[in-house]
Order: structure tokens, then sequence, then C-alpha cells
């Protein structure tokens, strides 16, 4: 399965499975404005109270 690299899944793929640069963050911030501040922690927050969790229960 050969897709342009213009296409949306090879962009969403890109963006997903690279590491960011601080340029594309900051770009990122500038162009969705203060909405991404506030739900950018919640994924961390939440995955990381699924990390202690399975970890007490794995001890």
């Amino acid at each position: 399965m050969h897709s342009s690299s213009s296409s949306p899944v090879s962009t969403i793929n890109a963006v997903l499975f690279r590491q960011p640069s601080i340029a594309d963050l900051e770009e990122e911030k500038r162009s969705s404005g203060p909405e991404l501040n506030i739900l950018e922690p919640r994924p961390i927050v939440y995955w990381g109270g699924v990390e202690e969790r399975m970890g007490s229960l794995n001890l």
C-alpha cells in the first residue's frame, strides 16, 4: 500500500510517530490558540495514573 506523502493518513502518521521539534510545538500552540494549553496535559496525567495503577497491581 503506497500513498502520497501529502495524504492525510501519512501526515497523521508522521505527526504521531516522529518526535516533534520545539518549532512544531510552538507553531501548533500559535495556530490552535489557548485550547491546546488546556487540553494538552490531560492524556499525560491520565496515562501516568494508569501506569501507576498497573505497577501497583503487578508488585
